[in-house]
């Protein structure tokens, strides 16, 4: 019983160090911020994590966790690489916008000077996604996996800025339309023709939109 209430206090501790993180940046953010959220005491937290440094390090390593699971689950689903490289930046976009954890750990390593860190529990799927692309004969002449690669790594960037400034101004930000107007354009420059009528510019779970015409 003991261990079982430790555990939720752990995690209420984490979710809200989560959320502050995210939120407020790790330099802004105090114990007391994330005691207050997380409605426990400064020695609760201190119980579980020693320092500031070691409860971010914690938020970080879960919202990696998180994101590695989904990026892996959305390669296995889908239809084709193209098309994985274009769902991973919703499912990407999706995370920043719902989770504070994925928020957390993208904004703590942005502050520190990390862009390895979140960036690199998705940017090597998604290149060699867009490699295998290349392979297969679906990409145009012209088009490359680095150019494709840069290209969806910019559609996340943005869409992470916009998260984390979204979090600070207390609004939420879920919406993929905006993506999926990207990828609609973008797909004529890097997509063969044939290749282009199979796509669906919008991520899995999304209301249908017809392929690229």
């Amino acid at each position: 019983m003991i261990q079982q209430r430790a555990a939720r206090t752990r995690r209420r501790v984490l979710e809200a160090g989560a959320a502050e993180f995210a939120r407020r940046g790790y330099a802004a953010t105090t114990l007391t911020h994330i005691a207050h959220a997380a409605g426990v005491t400064m020695g609760s937290i201190t119980f579980h994590f020693a320092s500031k440094r070691e409860l971010a390090d914690a938020v970080c390593e879960l919202g990696h966790q998180a994101t590695r699971e989904a990026v892996t689950l959305g390669v296995e689903r889908a239809a084709g690489p193209l098309q994985a490289v274009i769902d991973l930046t919703h499912l990407l976009v999706r995370l920043l916008g719902e989770d504070d954890l994925v928020r957390a750990a993208s904004r703590l390593g942005g502050e520190g000077g990390d862009r390895d860190g979140w960036y690199g529990t998705w940017l090597p799927e998604l290149h060699a996604a867009s490699t295998r692309a290349d392979e297969d004969g679906v990409l145009r002449a012209e088009a490359d996996p680095a150019t494709v690669t840069a290209l969806a790594v910019g559609l996340v960037a943005a869409a992470e800025t916009s998260a984390l400034q979204a979090t600070c101004a207390h609004t939420g930000t879920t919406d993929t339309k905006q993506l999926a107007r990207a990828w609609r354009t973008l797909l004529h420059a890097v997509a063969s023709p044939e290749a282009a009528r199979d796509l669906s510019p919008t991520g899995p779970g999304d209301p249908g939109s017809p392929p690229v015409p």
